[in-house]
């Protein structure tokens, strides 16, 4: 099954887009050449194991003057028999704004490389099981919105061809598409350009650079009884071991009896300027007023991440690879 937690419709102008996006027949590539070279073949799987995990443009919304929309970007591998199947679940943080799309990564014989090939899902076809799911929504793949995949250094580029990506938009005529994917281990960039009659912009377009979050496992301690008289340290509420990615969701703590703690804790991996590496921010929020007590930053690159404060202490570390499914 598809549905795992609640998922919500796309606006309505984006079902009128997606209907005319979504009109077209698409067969499979060439299957029937030869395999693919060995470094073909090396990219391929090695494409396969990058692309799922959680992202977000968390640290992109915190370098803006004002207030930006932060987008989340969930990739998950579906279970199938054939070759590799994608979700890729993207959702507006906190406005109840949804949008699923399917992507089947192909090997193509002929060419020697591997290509995406991509459709959206309505609401109504989550629930359905799985197999019916990609049936159905194989049909109204474009085959002229094929993307190519091409390796580029350690990043993986595809693109459609906006000459041949082209679909009836029943407000706007003959559309095109140029969509593109530039994949790399820790980033993912997301454009897309929709052109009506003439190549004049629609505005529907976009880019979203977004980076692939980390799970880490913790604790923290609260102090809620100062030092005594002797000097002794007071008593301290510690919290569950808890699980929290570094994309600025901030974790509400609870502690061993999960009486609510009234702090969160939020990690945020941002970057202070662009092209240099990223670094860890970790903040003590009070979940009564929302606003920061406390921070503290981390250098990139550290593993462990502890903070302690006199009132206030917390231990992170990386998870392991049992718990960092997205």
């Amino acid at each position: 099954m598809l549905n795992e937690r609640h998922m919500k419709a796309p606006p309505k102008l984006a079902v009128l887009l997606l209907v005319a996006l979504l009109g077209n027949c698409a067969s499979a590539p060439d299957s029937e050449k030869p395999a693919v070279s060995g470094q073909a073949e090396s990219d391929f799987e090695t494409l396969q194991d990058m692309l799922p995990g959680a992202y977000s443009n968390f640290a992109w919304s915190q370098q803006q003057e004002v207030d930006a929309p932060v987008t989340d970007l969930r990739i998950r591998r579906l279970i199938t028999s054939g070759e590799p199947v994608f979700l890729f679940e993207q959702e507006l943080r906190g406005q109840d704004v949804y949008v699923y799309d399917l992507y089947w990564l192909k090997r193509n014989h002929r060419a020697q490389r591997a290509e995406l090939y991509f459709t959206r899902l309505s609401k109504d076809e989550l629930p359905l099981p799985m197999q019916d799911t990609l049936a159905s929504a194989w049909q109204r793949v474009l085959p002229g919105c094929v993307m190519p995949i091409e390796r580029v250094g350690e990043r993986f580029e595809a693109r459609t061809d906006p000459a041949t990506c082209v679909f009836e938009n029943p407000l706007q005529g003959r559309t095109r598409l140029l969509r593109s994917l530039s994949i790399g281990a820790e980033t993912l960039t997301v454009r897309n350009q929709v052109e009506g009659p003439g190549g004049r912009p629609t505005g529907a377009g976009g880019v979203l650079v977004l980076k692939k979050h980390q799970v880490f496992v913790g604790w923290a301690s609260i102090r809620i009884e100062a030092r005594t008289e002797q000097g002794e340290p007071g008593e301290w509420q510690l919290s569950q071991v808890f699980r929290t990615r570094d994309d600025g969701r901030v974790n509400h703590l609870y502690d061993q009896s999960m009486t609510a703690m009234d702090f969160g804790l939020q990690l945020a991996r941002l970057q202070r300027f662009e092209g240099e590496a990223d670094y860890y921010r970790l903040s003590v929020i009070n979940l009564e007023n929302g606003q920061t007590q406390a921070y503290q930053w981390f250098e990139p690159g550290s593993g462990v991440l502890d903070v302690n404060f006199d009132w206030f202490q917390a231990h992170l570390e990386p998870a392991g690879p049992e718990d960092t499914q997205p």
